[in-house]
């Protein structure tokens, strides 16, 4: 039987030096996903496995490398945003806690039908854009942090009320 052999890995210059590449594309395309990087990347002339730059392009989650989920809750008929949940994972407790206490009906869109809450969805692509997208967040809580302080300054609000 043959012996079995390890691939080298890619060396940490090439490695890094694709990373910049795709935060730089990342950073000035910000409506971007993996995909759409990557299809940049080869019209630059680098031909690079589309895994490769889906898991390079992951890495930029929070600074650790965790996920990040935020929950917006928005009153479609005030048409307005109440509270905005960031955690890395969203349980339906507090929501749904606050939803019986408050008496509120809720009212989900359906699958693939955007349309039907223009408003929710218009709200969190700015959300995504003038927020997410533009910061880097060192840990949950200073994505915590800078979520509240814009949520609030945005809404006209002191952040520690």
């Amino acid at each position: 039987m043959g012996e079995l052999r390890r691939l080298k890995p890619r060396e940490e210059e090439n490695r890094k030096t694709l990373l910049m590449c795709i935060r730089g594309l990342a950073r000035t395309q910000v409506r971007y996903g993996y995909y759409r990087i990557d299809i940049l990347l080869r019209r630059e002339g680098r031909v690079v496995n589309h895994k490769r730059v889906y898991r390079l392009y992951r890495e930029d989650a929070l600074f650790d490398g965790r996920r990040l989920r935020a929950l917006t809750i928005v009153d479609a008929y005030m048409r307005e945003a109440l509270t905005i949940e960031v955690d890395q994972g969203i349980k339906g407790e507090p929501p749904d806690r606050r939803v019986y206490e408050n008496g509120v009906t809720l009212d989900f869109s359906r699958p693939g039908k955007p349309t039907d809450n223009a408003f929710v969805e218009s709200f969190n692509g700015r959300f995504r854009d003038e927020c997410l997208n533009a910061r880097w967040f060192l840990s949950l809580a200073d994505a915590r942090g800078k979520i509240e302080a814009e949520f609030a300054s945005s809404a006209g609000v002191d952040p520690g009320r």
